[in-house]
């Protein structure tokens, strides 16, 4: 199953103009850019996507002053076959949270491109002046966990970002290594 894409999505900072983003952010204060972008493989001259011109790949990378995209740090997988089989994707919620992801693994690492939703907190919902009395609390960014000791460190969106999950239902694997297991899933 394919669905286009919405209208409002702009092409990839780091990407050729074919590619449309799943996810994508500003990070590091404007400094650096971390998006998942998707290419449906119409341009290849295929009638239907997805097809075998079809990828999905991440990126991480400086923006210069222009707010273009500049040196690219890291992008995975290196070679567009068969990146699907790469991704394994999660949406999960409970309560008063809510977490939707993409995971890859690279070398020893686990990348984890994530938005988190929770509500506010019994302190939180007291304090007439908390933002998160009304909203909640959102955060947004890759997760870097190493798979050898465990520690993980945070690169943090500095902007709410688009992130169209959904439109990788069927193409990715679930990821159930979330804390809801094969319950995340996205359906």
């Amino acid at each position: 199953m394919f669905a286009v894409l919405p209208a409002v999505a702009q092409a990839c900072l780091g990407g050729d103009n074919h590619e449309t983003p799943v996810f994508q952010c500003e990070a590091s204060n404007g400094k650096k850019y971390i998006e998942l972008c998707f290419n449906d493989g119409y341009d290849a001259g295929y009638a239907t996507a997805p097809n075998e011109a079809s990828y999905l790949v991440y990126r991480f990378g400086a923006l210069d002053e222009h707010q273009d995209a500049g040196t690219i740090e890291l992008e995975y997988p290196a070679r567009n076959e068969d990146s699907f089989k790469k991704f394994f994707a999660a949406r999960y919620s409970s309560g008063k949270w809510y977490t939707q992801s993409i995971r890859f693994v690279s070398g020893n690492f686990d990348y984890t491109v994530f938005t988190h939703w929770r509500g506010a907190t019994e302190e939180e919902a007291a304090d007439e002046f908390s933002v998160a009395k009304d909203e909640g609390v959102e955060e947004d960014g890759v997760e870097i966990r190493n798979r050898t000791t465990g520690k993980r460190s945070y690169v943090w969106c500095s902007e709410r970002p688009r992130f169209y999950i959904q439109e990788l239902k069927d193409l990715v694997a679930c990821d159930k290594q979330t804390p809801a297991g094969a319950a995340a899933c996205i359906e």
